[in-house]
């Protein structure tokens, strides 16, 4: 398989645009099983992954009946989490930011990380 599918089948947004954009990724290549990214995508539930590579890839929209469990519904809250990393140009989570906010508030000192155990 592919970095593309992989990326497309596990929801990795971020990671597709990339391959596609700078990695030049072949939208159209196929798995062993003769899957597509965008058909492993909808296959995973992964909405915004089927949408980017629709929109932004020219991929061909999956069928109906290559959709699995979580539908064409999932990855909304996903999407806003992913268009807003692009505006702040922060990929990771904000909740680290939270913890490091209320450490300070705490002691008045952010906390000192443990050198881990050789």
């Amino acid at each position: 398989m592919t970095a593309l599918l992989v990326a497309a089948a596990n929801g990795h947004l971020g990671i597709v645009s990339w391959l596609v954009q700078v990695g030049k990724a072949e939208v159209g290549r196929v798995d062993a099983e003769g899957k597509t990214a965008v058909r492993l995508a909808a296959a995973s539930g992964h909405a915004a992954v089927v949408r980017w590579l629709v929109e932004h890839a020219g991929a061909q929209e999956p069928e109906p009946g290559d959709w699995g469990e979580a539908g064409e519904d999932e990855d909304e809250e996903d999407e806003e989490d992913e268009e807003e990393d692009e505006e702040d140009g922060d990929d990771d989570d904000d909740d680290e930011d939270e913890e490091e906010d209320e450490d300070e508030e705490e002691g008045g000192q952010p906390r000192e990380q443990s050198a881990p155990a050789a």
